[in-house]
């Protein structure tokens, strides 16, 4: 729950991706690289802060069979479990990478129009996952101060609910262009 009131804004990173996604050949490639840069660094830090959060937003159900992941996290159900991998599938961080590395070697120094809209499309499901997760915030803020346990264990089962369509749909985002 502290993760949840404390937690991270999407809007930094999504302000960063629609301006990279509107750059022009003509602009200075040492700044365009600088806003990749910008980009990926904020792109890590969120993907980190949500897997972060769907790993303590487990339900304390004593499981006798709990999921232990490659990182050493433990995933107590199945669906903390696949919330998780889902959200390791729609980071944005190795889009980000990828789009940093292919821009440095190019010559000239382009972003593609593809990529532009993949990074436009994902800047504005970002923004509406942010949106959903400032709206569990303020639940999270009244619940620490107010509320009960069983409060507490059911906002995080509807927060892991409320975002997994919108790590879909960054998953299918970076899948439609070849992400």
């Amino acid at each position: 729950m502290t993760l949840l009131r404390e937690g991270h804004s999407y809007i930094p990173l999504a302000e960063s991706l629609e301006n990279i996604s509107k750059v022009t050949d003509e602009e200075d490639p040492a700044k365009v690289q600088k806003l990749i840069d910008l980009a990926k660094s904020q792109a890590d830090e969120a993907d980190y802060y949500l897997r972060t959060l769907i790993q303590f937003s487990d339900s304390y159900v004593n499981d006798v069979n709990p999921q232990f992941m490659v990182n050493q996290t433990v995933m107590n159900s199945k669906k903390q479990e696949e919330l998780y991998l889902l959200a390791s599938q729609a980071g944005v961080f190795m889009p980000m990478y990828e789009i940093s590395y292919n821009y440095w070697k190019d010559k000239p120094k382009q972003i593609s129009p593809k990529t532009k809209e993949m990074l436009h499309s994902m800047a504005k499901e970002l923004r509406a996952l942010d949106d959903t997760l400032q709206e569990f915030k303020e639940k999270a803020v009244y619940t620490m101060e107010w509320g009960e346990f069983s409060d507490k264990e059911q906002i995080k089962d509807l927060t892991q609910r409320a975002i997994k369509p919108h790590l879909e749909k960054l998953i299918q985002l970076k899948s439609e262009f070849g992400g």
